[in-house]
This record gives C-alpha cells, sequence and structure tokens, in this order.
C-alpha cells in the first residue's frame, strides 16, 4: 500500500510544487520502491492527479506505476477494500 501523486504537466505554484513532491511520492516512482521491497502487490491509496486534466487515468497511472516493477498493481477507489495476506 502506497500513496501517490502525479504533477507532470501540472500548472501548480512552485511553493506547491515543492510542498507535493517534499510530502508525497510521485506514481512515476512507486514501481521502483515496489520492487525494492520486493513485493507482489503494489495497491495506490490516496492519490491525487495535479496534471492538466486532474483526473485519475488506471490505464496511465498502471502504467506510471510499473516504471521499474513486475508486480501486481492496484489504482484504489473511494471506499475499495483490499484483502492483504
Amino acid at each position: 500500500m502506497h500513496e501517490a501523486i502525479n504533477t507532470e504537466g501540472g500548472n501548480l505554484s512552485a511553493t506547491a510544487q515543492s510542498h507535493m513532491t517534499q510530502s508525497h511520492t510521485a506514481v512515476q516512482q512507486v514501481g521502483t520502491i515496489a520492487a525494492k521491497a520486493d513485493v507482489a502487490h503494489l495497491a495506490l491509496s490516496h492519490i491525487a492527479d495535479f496534471g492538466p486534466t486532474a483526473t485519475i487515468d488506471p490505464t496511465q497511472w498502471t502504467h506510471w506505476a510499473q516504471q521499474g516493477y513486475t508486480g501486481q498493481v492496484t489504482i484504489g477507489n473511494d471506499l475499495q477494500t483490499i484483502t492483504i495476506r
């Protein structure tokens, strides 16, 4: 389970961009973290997109999250439950 944001192509102020990147992980980096942790399933929760459309495109987010990672990726939805074994 990992939080993630996207700021690519967004128009956040320099202050907001700095805050977001210092306190959150870019979705484009979570795959590398999951691979280093040797997890079989990466689930993204507490996600936000500050890009030009400001919408979560599950296909694009899965593509970004799989960079450097070959395991299963789930892009979380509100009220979704995931069983952890």
